[in-house]
């Protein structure tokens, strides 16, 4: 394999990734991200090439060493999610990446103004870090497929503490696969994925969730769209259609257009919809611009806003999502 000398220039984001992550069990203060792969639904989506945790047959999208990072929250009010990775052709049709990823429950914000102007700050605290490494291969005729593999910690304070400065912290790894067919009537593509994670020395051991979708491009990319259900396999699903508060899992359906308005960029459209659980997000609508990936252009990303009032806690809920991602050198395949 011959990594591109560019690829020294992608350590900066990484290095950003595990500053603001707080790779140290130890400092997290809260509880970990519960139902986590399906409110990664609110992370990525089919759309964005390398955009694993939505599939990670999505890495054979990319034709070139590319960094890409993405970020949402608030989910739920409390949740925040941001991951980083690399993307290397290794030979043709066979990518892989190495990434980070870091959960959270909860954001401190603060603000001050005076006759100079004003100031915000923002910081969340990681609580569930973890090293994630992906590959996809894409076949002729038969669709591409991906697998990935992730391990990490995370750390809490369990149900019988009665001190706050005890913590538990615990390993957890897994795996996951995903397959994209080939595109029907050069439209429509299907995708489904899995990710199940085991979780040591926690009474729910495994924790198996899938994703289903459809993908469509109409008019040579004029229209990009997805169609997203993130449910979990360890029990029937159909939790987010019974319209019952408290179900036994969490589901998350979510649709997403792009359209064009300009040689690479789009205007999103959007609409959410996930279990009440009581950190759910509720009826959510979505909006947002982004600037598409190019072979001219190093840079693609975007910026989405999502509005919801409707949730079961019935006050208001504002989810905010960015992507980047950074071609490196363009690939010998």
């Amino acid at each position: 394999m011959n990594i591109p000398k560019d690829l020294f220039f992608a350590a900066p984001f990484i290095l950003l990734l595990c500053m603001t992550s707080g790779l140290p069990a130890q400092q997290a203060d809260q509880s970990g991200l519960y139902y986590y792969y399906q409110r990664t639904t609110y992370l990525e989506n089919l759309n964005q090439p390398g955009a694993w945790w939505s599939n990670p047959a999505l890495l054979s999208s990319l034709s070139r060493t590319t960094v890409f990072t993405s970020s949402t929250g608030l989910l739920g009010r409390k949740y925040s999610i941001s991951s980083s990775r690399v993307i290397i052709p290794v030979i043709p049709r066979l990518n892989a990446g190495f990434g980070l990823t870091g959960s959270s429950r909860g954001e401190g914000r603060s603000g001050s103004g005076t006759n100079g102007g004003l100031s915000f700050s923002s910081y969340f605290k990681f609580t569930k870090p973890s090293i994630e490494a992906g590959m996809s291969f894409a076949p002729p005729d038969i669709g591409t497929f991906g697998a990935l593999v992730l391990s990490g910690t995370v750390s809490e304070m369990p149900s019988y503490a009665y001190d706050s400065t005890i913590r538990v912290t615990r390993f957890f790894w897994g795996y996951g696969l995903g397959w994209i067919s080939p595109a029907l009537l050069k439209t429509f593509s299907f995708a489904f994925s899995t990710l199940s994670v085991y979780n040591v020395q926690f009474l729910w051991l495994w924790e198996n969730c899938a994703k289903a979708g459809i993908l469509f491009n109409v008019k040579d990319s004029a229209v990009l769209g997805s169609i997203e259900y993130g449910f979990s396999l360890n029990a029937p699903a159909g939790a987010l259609f019974n319209n019952r508060d408290n179900a036994p899992q969490y589901e998350v359906l979510k649709g997403t257009v792009s359209i064009k308005f300009r040689s690479i960029a789009g205007f999103i459209l959007g609409y959410s919809l996930d279990t009440k659980n009581g950190s759910d997000n509720g009826a959510t609508y979505h909006a947002g611009v982004e600037l598409r990936r190019s072979l001219v252009y190093p840079c693609y990303g975007g910026y989405e806003m999502g509005i919801s009032t409707t949730n079961s806690s019935n006050s208001a809920s504002i989810i905010h999502r960015f992507w980047v991602g950074f071609n490196l050198k363009q690939s010998k395949k």
